[in-house]
């Protein structure tokens, strides 16, 4: 078992050792493509990080990381997900572009600008960012604030070959209903639609749904937890029925038989950890005194928005016994949790529309940082004009923070979420659990009345044994922790996560989760190094009582089953996530010795 003391040491120097090995090859693969010099060299921190923007944003156009042929109005060229078009991803093709990408071009914006405050290279690039992201908010939502959106209840299967079926269609008489859609039209009454971003689309439009090079938004995943990647059929977003059959266009291929006909129409689906992260770019950027107040006017509508986020997808009572029939409830629906989606869609005259919530909830799209951001930052919490926005993060932070507690693995990971609609279809939680190989698993174990499962929203492979899924959401607590240590908690005690302070609760799991991967990394004398990249999971969390128990989950462990230092992704995420804990603990680069990193 590692010290506590000598964990603090060791974890400041594997963040320190794990940086210097992921920047330089990282480095050495935009130094193949440079059309310009080396701009500040690699020396320090600062000027590798420089030294890579400069390559990836100032230079993207010309070294293949960021468009020519769409550049955003007073932004930057639109990033690709990947420079090489061939990738195996969550897109199928590299020059398509996320939300993702999209938020995180707003963070290291934020950060160039306090990297060069006050020096010759100072810039104001958050606003160029974020104009750049903006691209991805949809600007075709025909009649989604004039006409209340309303969703048919329609089941998730279990398998691909099931959907496009009499099954698969929608159940006519059994609707859903937003019930703060309202608010957001009151609040923002002058916009036309939601300030949210589409997740995916098609950058130089290499599918062709667009005109010539039109940015085009797209969309694939549609057919339940088996539909992998490859397997999916990429369409637009607008649909004009131009493509596929004339009565159904692309969307077709989704729909039942009987249904001989759609309507020309539009639908687009959010991935919320990229609002969420570009709201923690801002946050930062408020706190080094780089920010914008333009631009926190805007994350503070789009986090306020975000509450579109926190709701059952049929907008159903979280409750053990809710059914498919069970009725559409207001606020009985929120989870408070950050789901894996809300989609909104309608007819392109705006004679209907329609939204749906998403009844799964993942640790890795939680963001209590974001929440935290929403309400300790003057500028983002006074932005949020929509009725109860200040009410329901405060609830959200509590609620998102306990999800974690209950969800740690004795052994120190997070586990995978929970959902209000086991299958998809609010089958009985007594019917067990999907598992990737087909089989059932009987599962007990529940949050706030929500099923306990390993692997949500995503069977093919399982959703929760990338090692990014660990990284990307405990660098969010381990930032927090050291804001609530550095600054005091916001709240001033107000949200107790389990009976805990924000402070405590985030110490409890992040002195867990740093021993583990202390433990499970290795460094070589040569500066090599490997950490955990594939998970395994076994048993389940004990029921959530709302108090949290450290001795709890006795029953619920991960195992490694392999390891890399591949993903730079990850390996910068996790050093990431060492520094800030490493700070918040308060090591010293002083109390680093060759021992402590044997």
């Amino acid at each position: 078992m590692i010290s506590k003391t000598m964990k603090k040491a060791v974890s400041l120097a594997m963040s320190l050792a794990v940086v210097t090995g992921a920047v330089a090859p990282v480095s050495a693969s935009a130094a193949g493509t440079r059309t310009k010099p080396e701009a500040f060299g690699d020396d320090t921190y600062k000027n590798r990080f420089l030294s890579l923007y400069d390559d990836v944003v100032t230079n993207g156009q010309e070294n293949g990381y960021l468009s020519k042929n769409n550049v955003a109005s007073g932004g930057f060229g639109v990033p690709y997900h990947a420079v090489e078009t061939m990738i195996v991803e969550a897109p199928d093709y590299g020059h398509e572009t996320t939300s993702e990408a999209m938020s995180y071009i707003v963070w290291v914006a934020a950060m160039r600008d306090i990297l060069t405050q006050g020096t010759s290279d100072a810039s104001s690039d958050l606003s160029k960012a974020w104009k750049t992201m903006e691209i991805m908010i949809p600007t075709q939502q025909s009649g989604f604030w004039a006409n209340t959106p309303s969703a048919t209840y329609s089941p998730e299967l279990d398998t691909i070959e099931e959907y496009a079926t009499d099954e698969a269609a929608m159940v006519m008489g059994n609707t859903a209903t937003n019930p703060i859609w309202k608010n957001f039209t009151s609040a923002y009454s002058s916009d036309k639609g939601l300030y949210l971003m589409h997740w995916l689309a098609d950058v130089d439009n290499w599918y062709g749904y667009g005109s010539g090079t039109s940015f085009t938004l797209i969309n694939t995943f549609q057919r339940g937890a088996m539909e992998s990647c490859w397997e999916t059929v990429p369409h637009p977003c607008v649909e004009e029925l131009k493509y596929g059959n004339p009565q159904q266009g692309i969307k077709g291929i989704f729909k039942a038989p009987n249904e001989l006909t759609i309507a020309a129409q539009w639908s687009y689906t959010n991935a919320p950890d990229a609002e969420d992260r570009a709201i923690q770019a801002v946050y930062a950027a408020n706190r080094w005194g780089v920010g914008d107040s333009s631009v926190t006017t805007l994350a503070a509508k789009m986090g306020d928005e975000l509450r579109n986020n926190m709701f059952d997808k049929y907008y159903k009572k979280i409750a053990v016994d809710t059914d498919s029939w069970s009725p559409s409830t207001g606020y009985e629906s929120a989870h408070y949790l950050r789901n894996w989606y809300t989609s909104w869609g309608g007819a392109i005259d705006g004679s209907w529309t329609w939204q749906i919530g998403c009844s799964h909830c993942h640790e890795f799209y939680q963001n209590p940082l974001a929440a935290y951001a929403l309400l300790a930052d003057d500028g983002l919490k006074s932005g949020m004009k929509a009725e109860n926005a200040v009410k329901d993060y405060e609830t959200s932070l509590a609620r998102q923070l306990e999800f974690y507690l209950w969800l740690q693995a004795s052994n120190g990971p997070i586990a995978g979420g929970a959902t209000n609609s086991n299958r998809g279809r609010y089958a009985p939680y007594s019917d067990g659990i999907l598992n990737e190989d087909g089989s059932t698993t009987y599962v007990t174990s529940t949050f706030y009345d929500m099923l306990y499962v390993e692997h949500p929203v995503y069977l093919d492979p399982g959703s929760n044994h990338w090692i990014g899924n660990q990284v990307w959401a405990t660098q969010r607590l381990a930032e927090l922790y050291y804001y609530v240590k550095t600054d005091g908690d916001a709240s001033k005690g107000a949200v107790k996560p389990g009976g805990l302070t924000i402070e405590d609760a985030l110490s409890k799991l992040l002195d867990r989760w740093v021993a583990w991967f202390v433990e499970n990394t290795t460094l070589t004398d040569d500066g090599d190094y490997a950490i955990p990249a594939t998970l395994d999971w076994s048993g389940q969390p004990a029921t959530w009582t709302g108090t949290y128990d450290e001795n709890a989950n006795s029953g619920l462990t991960c195992t490694v089953t392999a390891t890399g230092s591949s993903d730079l992704g990850c390996v910068s995420s996790l050093a990431n996530t060492l520094i800030y804990y490493a700070k918040a603990v308060g090591t010293k680069s002083s109390e680093i010795s060759a021992d402590a990193t044997s």
